[in-house]
């Protein structure tokens, strides 16, 4: 019965370490996608610019 309840706390012990860790990832995904759409705001504020067709076909440079 012991050898059973020292075999639970292991495994309780394992589980809380896991969600820490699942905790700890969450949040620093979290934070990057904060970042992500602070600099996506950020960029959406900037004025647009016109690209020429030849521009734009050829992925910004002129066609030769």
């Amino acid at each position: 019965m012991e050898e059973k309840i020292e075999e639970l706390d292991a495994e309780k012990k394992d589980l809380l370490e896991s969600i820490t860790d699942l905790k700890d990832q969450l949040e620093q995904r979290d934070n990057e996608t904060t970042e992500m759409e602070a600099a996506v705001l950020e960029k959406s504020s900037e004025p647009l610019t016109s690209l020429t067709s030849s521009q734009h076909l050829s992925g910004g440079d002129a066609i030769k």
